[in-house]
């Protein structure tokens, strides 16, 4: 969970996108299309998975980077997309998935 978060999220748009898909073993972001993009549902699920394994600061700087690129940088408020690039271009407006969001509200903390 630490290497991905080191990785797909502070390695990618300099920690302020969210997760990226697709990263090699070395930090650098795979040529696939998918590997290239943030998708909002599974960096809130990987959030919540965060949560519930105690990483606490982690998982809210993942889902920070959805709210900076949602409400600071591009302004995608009521049009959340599936997914955006790098650069913040996005495809599938409206999507379903970032309704992931509640992962990070009931996802129990993990028992000690």
């Amino acid at each position: 969970m630490k290497k991905i978060f080191d990785f797909n999220v502070m390695k990618f748009g300099d920690g302020q996108m969210g997760a990226a898909n697709g990263m090699t073993a070395d930090g650098k972001i795979l040529a696939n299309a998918e590997a290239k993009e943030v998708w909002v549902g599974t960096t809130e699920g990987y959030a919540g998975l965060l949560m519930s394994e105690g990483m606490q600061d982690e998982a809210w700087k993942s889902a920070w980077g959805l709210y900076h690129v949602i409400y600071e940088s591009k302004g995608y408020w009521f049009r959340t997309p599936e997914a955006w690039d790098v650069t913040g271009n996005f495809r599938a407006g409206m999507y379903m998935r970032p309704m992931a969001i509640w992962a990070l509200e009931m996802t129990p903390p993990r028992a000690k």
